[in-house]
C-alpha cells in the first residue's frame, strides 16, 4: 500500500505539472524606456497577460527598449524574468544579480543610452529540461561594423537563489566563436522534453543545430538547408517553427524558405522556397495554431498559403493590403508577425508605434482569417517591429514515433498511465518487454465491465477519457498471450 501512494503522489505532480507547462510563454513585455521624444505617460514597457486565454494588459517600467527580447514565466503563468540583451531583468523590473553586461562586444554601447538590441530572433530564454529551477538564455554578441552576429552565448539563471528572485550563476559561455550568426530558435525534441536550438550564418544556407538536455548543451551540428542567408547586412528576416514542430520557416532578402524539421534527430528536410514577392526590410511569417496554414508579409502586403497542399505555392492568397493611411506615430506597412496564445496572430510596424494590426482568425483560410488594421491601441509606443522570441511551451511528446526516438535516459521503470487523475485523456507507457507487444489496454468499472479496449504498439499511447463519467476505474495491459502482465486504478476527475 505505501508503495502505491507514493506512485498515486508522484503521478499526481506529474499531471499538475503537464497540464501547467502551456503557461510558460503566456506573458509578452513589448515597448521602451522613457524618451523625451514622447511623452512620459506614453513610454515604459506593455506586459501582454494571456494567462486567462484573452489578452489583459498593463503598463511596466523599463531601463532599455526591447527591440530584441525574450521572456520567461513559471508553469503555472507568474513572470520570472526577461531579457533585452543587456542584462536579465527580474520579475520586478530590476536587473537580476550577475547578469550585467552579458553583450561585452561594441554594440554594448546601445545597452547604455536605453535603445537596446536591434536585432530580431537575437535571443531565447529556455527552461533546463533538467529541471530544478533551472534555465538557459542562449544570446547572440555583435560586432559593431553592419551590426553583425559573431558569437553565441549560454548564461544561466537559477531561480532558487535570492528569495526565488533568481541570480546568474554563469555567464556568457561561449557556444559559437567568430561567425557571421543572426537569428536563434528553438523547438522541442520529439521526446517533449529536451530542446532543439538552432541559429543561422549569415550569407550562407548554414545553420548551428544544438541539443539541450538534463546532461548539458550538445553540439553544434552544422547542417545546411535550402535559401541563402541575409546577405545584405542591414536587412531584415526571420526564423521560426510551427507550433507542432514539424516545419522550419526563414524569410530573407534573398529568398525564403520553409523546410520540414525532424524532432527526433534534428535534421531538416525538403526545402521549398516560398513564392511571394519578399521584400528586404519588411519580411515576416507566421503559423496558424493549428500549423497548417502559413503567413509571409511584405511591407504593404499579406499572404497566405495552404501547406497541406502538395504544391502550397499554388494556394497562395492575398488577405490584407495597407491602405497607405497613416497618423503621425504610425505608419502603414507591416513588420514583424507572431502567433499569440489567444491563437490570434500581431503584427508590428516596421518603425515602431502604439498600434499593432491582428489576424483574429488565422486556421481560417482567405478573407475568413479577419485581418484588422490597427486592431489593438495601445498606452504605450513600441520600440520597433520586433517581438519576444519564445518558443511554443505548449509542444509535447510527439506521439506519433516510436521508442526508438526516445532520449530520454529514465523512462518510467515500469507500465504507468499518467496523468492520473485525468481529465480528457491519459498516456500509458513505460518499460515492458518488447516480446510483449502488442499490448492490449483495457478498462474497467468497478463492477467488472469492460468499458475500453484498445491497442498498444507504440508507447506512449494516448487514451481518450473525455466522455467517462468522474470516478475510480481499474485498468489492466495483456499481452499477445492473452497473460495480464500490469494493472493498476485510474481516477477520472
Amino acid at each position: 500500500m505505501k508503495i502505491i501512494s507514493c506512485i498515486a503522489i508522484f503521478l499526481l505532480l506529474l499531471s499538475s505539472l503537464t497540464q501547467a507547462q502551456s503557461l510558460q510563454g503566456h506573458n509578452w513585455i513589448i515597448g521602451f524606456s522613457a524618451s523625451e521624444n514622447f511623452p512620459a505617460d506614453s513610454s515604459g514597457g506593455l506586459l501582454m497577460d494571456f494567462t486567462s486565454g484573452s489578452l489583459v494588459y498593463s503598463k511596466v517600467p523599463l531601463k532599455n527598449a526591447l527591440a530584441s527580447s525574450s521572456i520567461i514565466s513559471d508553469t503555472l503563468g507568474n513572470l520570472l524574468f526577461y531579457s533585452e540583451g543587456c542584462g536579465i531583468n527580474r520579475r520586478d523590473h530590476t536587473v537580476m544579480l550577475g547578469s550585467d553586461s552579458i553583450n561585452d562586444h561594441p554594440l554594448q554601447y546601445f545597452c547604455i543610452n536605453g535603445s537596446g538590441y536591434s536585432r530580431t530572433s537575437g535571443l531565447i530564454i529556455l527552461p533546463d529540461p533538467g529541471g530544478k529551477r533551472i534555465y538557459r538564455v542562449f544570446h547572440n554578441a555583435y560586432y559593431i561594423k553592419g551590426l553583425y552576429g559573431s558569437q553565441m552565448r549560454m548564461t544561466t539563471v537559477d531561480m532558487t537563489l535570492d528569495n526565488g528572485m533568481g541570480r546568474v550563476t554563469e555567464k556568457k559561455k561561449i557556444l559559437i566563436d567568430s561567425a557571421n550568426i543572426i537569428y536563434i530558435s528553438a523547438v522541442k525534441h520529439a521526446n517533449g522534453r529536451d530542446w532543439w536550438i538552432v541559429n543561422s550564418e549569415r550569407g550562407s544556407n548554414q545553420k548551428f543545430v544544438f541539443l539541450l538536455d538534463p546532461s548539458g548543451i550538445h553540439g553544434p551540428e552544422v547542417i545546411k538547408t535550402g535559401g541563402v542567408k541575409l546577405a545584405n547586412p542591414e536587412a531584415f528576416g526571420q526564423m521560426l517553427f510551427s507550433p507542432d514542430g514539424k516545419k522550419f520557416l526563414e524569410l530573407t532578402d534573398d529568398g525564403s524558405y520553409i523546410c520540414d524539421f525532424n524532432r527526433c534527430s534534428g535534421k531538416f528536410s525538403n526545402c521549398v522556397k516560398i513564392d511571394f514577392p519578399d521584400a528586404a526590410f519588411c519580411n515576416s511569417g507566421a503559423f496558424s495554431s493549428d500549423s497548417r496554414l502559413l503567413y509571409v508579409s511584405t511591407c504593404d502586403s499579406i499572404f497566405q498559403f495552404d501547406l497541406q497542399s502538395p504544391d502550397f505555392n499554388q494556394t497562395r492568397q492575398l488577405i490584407a493590403v495597407q491602405d497607405g493611411i497613416s497618423d503621425i506615430f504610425n505608419t502603414p506597412y507591416f513588420g514583424t508577425m507572431t502567433l499569440a496564445p489567444d491563437n490570434k496572430i500581431y503584427i508590428n510596424q516596421p518603425t515602431g508605434g502604439n498600434k499593432l494590426n491582428i489576424i483574429h482568425q488565422p486556421n481560417q483560410q482567405g478573407l475568413a482569417a479577419g485581418f484588422e488594421k490597427w486592431g489593438f491601441d495601445m498606452p504605450v509606443f513600441n520600440a520597433s517591429k520586433h517581438f519576444p522570441n519564445l518558443p511554443n511551451h505548449q509542444l509535447g511528446a510527439d506521439l506519433s514515433l516510436c521508442s526508438d526516438c526516445d532520449t530520454l535516459p529514465n523512462p518510467p521503470l515500469d507500465l504507468m498511465l499518467y496523468p492520473n487523475p485525468a481529465n480528457t485523456y491519459t498516456f500509458i507507457g513505460g518499460q515492458v518487454s518488447q516480446s510483449d507487444y502488442p499490448l492490449k489496454f483495457q478498462l474497467f468499472d468497478m463492477l467488472g465491465r469492460l468499458l475500453l479496449e484498445e491497442n498498444i504498439t507504440c508507447p506512449p499511447h494516448r487514451i481518450a477519457t473525455a466522455n467517462l463519467p468522474a470516478a475510480a476505474y481499474s485498468w489492466r495491459a495483456v499481452n499477445q498471450s492473452g497473460n495480464k502482465i500490469r494493472q493498476g486504478v485510474l481516477v477520472k476527475r
